[in-house]
């Protein structure tokens, strides 16, 4: 990209942590090295991967703008917490090593927090992808959400983590300032750091454009249940002891929200008694190979 006379680009570091993903690293660090934004760093921390992680690091050491560095395994926040250590940018992103973002994921970020020192971090939609990189039929846009997405977006968090962490651009300052990621919350520890710095009165700017790629395959640590309950408990008690009025507000906000499902299950249910035997699998009312000829016809309804 060209840069007009006088303009400062702002330094944009790519922290990518890798643990037995050697098979998608490549994938990572080519969306990261081929951004439109003319100033960046894209560090791999090899978290004491078993497999050949570092063979494929060594075809990318040439590219003065790529790092590598291997450490014994500490887990998934602290290789982020060194991938902090290691760089240099005055923006950071996280992105996982199975996960990539589009062309210009960086520079679209970047310009947002040039243009307003007010912003903490920005953030963007997804395209969620298989094994093999392609589209799934299933998509989840953060767009869509019943949430606030700009602003403190602390009470949006509240009702559950909704955005993955390599969406996310945020300012080296805060992080300074606050701390990286928690090492004892695994699975949770991002949803942990951004609701921190939301709760230390940071914005957010939303970015309603799918400039990252998100892999679900079996290999996922959001596979875990059991772990990512416990960390998420974890999360939700921390943020109670530091942010005690901002986590009350929050869960008003919970309770809210539970009180709207609930009256909406309970006109679904009126429906479903006032038409005997009926379901709401048809979306127009007519049956389906596998659906029932009296389905109700919710959205004709509406």
């Amino acid at each position: 990209s060209s840069v007009q006379p006088g303009f400062v680009v702002s330094k944009v570091s790519i922290i990518i942590p890798c643990f037995k993903q050697a098979h998608f690293l490549g994938e990572a660090i080519d969306s990261a090295l081929t951004q439109t934004h003319p100033d960046l760093e894209v560090i791999v921390i090899d978290d004491g991967s078993p497999d050949h992680t570092s063979a494929v690091a060594a075809g990318y050491v040439a590219d003065p703008r790529f790092k590598y560095v291997r450490q014994e395994n500490r887990g998934l926040p602290a290789a982020r917490n060194r991938g902090i250590e290691e760089s240099t940018g005055d923006y950071l992103c996280f992105l996982d090593s199975d996960d990539t973002f589009a062309p210009t994921k960086v520079a679209r970020q970047a310009a947002l927090l040039d243009a307003d020192p007010s912003l903490g971090f920005v953030y963007c939609d997804i395209v969620t992808i298989d094994e093999t990189g392609c589209a799934v039929p299933d998509q989840f846009s953060i767009a869509s959400t019943q949430r606030e997405l700009s602003g403190n977006v602390f009470g949006s968090l509240m009702l559950g983590g909704y955005f993955p962490p390599h969406t996310v651009m945020i300012r080296r300052s805060i992080l300074d300032a606050l701390g990286g990621f928690d090492p004892e919350l695994g699975g949770h520890a991002d949803y942990e750091l951004w609701l921190r710095v939301s709760g230390a009165g940071h914005r957010a700017a939303f970015v309603a454009e799918a400039l990252a790629n998100y892999r679900v395959h079996g290999g996922s640590m959001s596979k875990d249940g059991e772990h990512m309950h416990a960390t998420r408990l974890a999360t939700l008690v921390k943020m109670a002891r530091l942010y005690p009025e901002r986590f009350a507000s929050g869960a008003d906000l919970l309770q809210q929200s539970m009180s709207d499902l609930f009256k909406a299950n309970q006109w679904m249910r009126r429906q479903q008694e006032e038409t005997p035997g009926a379901g709401f699998g048809g979306a127009t009312g007519d049956a389906g190979e596998d659906s029932s000829s009296e389905s109700y016809p919710l959205l004709r309804h509406f």
